[in-house]
């Protein structure tokens, strides 16, 4: 059975969803019979093998199984195209990821039990709205260096948390997220050490996790779970799609109020250990 967080990296994977439309559904129009018009990029599937890295005998069992829909048909020759090539790249970082063959078929093939096209797309938008489907941005060490300083245990830190990517030839970074990078490149103009600022970052990643975590959970359980015990009633998608939409803005205010509070209390808190009137008057 397709879970909800299953669902969700899957849809992470797809990324805008007007590009995935064929994909979604499992399937590729056929050109009409004698229509002379093709398609500005088709692929052989030996073509296909060449540019996404599987073999012809990898993509043939693909179909087999549901996760790759069938070539368009001219004649005795069978043509791929654009939407086949991204479905090999989602299928091959799929792979890497630990999905197997029938779990990244599970979602085309639930889907086209019966939901429509709009239904879908509704669902998959909601989900991916969650996601930042641009490419990361990326920089080198040398401009790493000219922004934080050469500090080898802070730049190994942020490997390992996540916040820097390292590429193959180890030259280059990806930046994982931009907003955070600004947020560490200011504390360190504010003269806070970076060994200190990635510390914090590091507590704040593991506890953003855990929040997120906890909201998904709750999604689940309350909406979803439920949702696909009644057999996912077709005409009830759209209220799940509905309440997932209003899910993500009531997870940023719920934070932030809590984090308001919470930052109120602790400054509170730390005003009344210095004791600052006291402070401020003897000075």
């Amino acid at each position: 059975m397709t879970t909800f967080r299953e669902i969700g990296k899957l849809s992470q994977e797809h990324g805008r969803v007007s590009r995935w439309v064929p994909t979604i559904v499992g399937r590729v129009t056929e050109p009409a019979a004698g229509s002379s018009s093709e398609p500005a990029d088709e692929y052989t599937i030996d073509e296909l093998a060449q540019k996404s890295g599987f073999t012809a005998r990898n993509i043939r069992s693909f179909q087999v199984h549901g996760m790759l829909p069938p070539p368009a048909r001219r004649g005795r020759l069978g043509y791929y195209g654009p939407a086949h090539l991204e479905r090999l790249r989602l299928i091959e970082r799929l792979q890497g990821d630990g999905f197997s063959r029938a779990a990244i078929g599970s979602l085309v093939k639930a889907w086209e039990a019966g939901h429509s096209l709009g239904d879908v797309l509704g669902f998959e938008e909601e989900l991916t709205s969650f996601f930042h489907d641009a490419p990361m941005p990326r920089i080198s060490m040398a401009a790493l260096e000219k922004l934080f300083g050469n500090e080898p245990a802070v730049l190994d830190t942020a490997v390992r948390i996540g916040f820097l990517i390292p590429d193959e030839a180890g030259g280059e970074f990806s930046i994982a997220n931009p907003t955070l990078m600004a947020i560490g490149g200011e504390l360190r103009a504010a003269s806070i050490p970076l060994d200190v600022a990635m510390d914090q970052a590091e507590f704040l990643r593991d506890r953003s996790d855990e929040i997120a975590e906890h909201f998904v959970d709750m999604f689940q359980k309350v909406v979803w779970q439920p949702f696909v015990d009644r057999g996912a009633p077709q005409d009830e998608l759209a209220e799940v799609t509905e309440r997932l939409r209003r899910f993500k803005p009531l997870i940023a205010r719920s934070v932030n109020a809590a984090l308001d509070e919470s930052m109120a209390k602790a400054v509170s808190r730390f005003v009344k250990e210095i004791n600052l009137p006291d402070l401020i008057g003897e000075g």
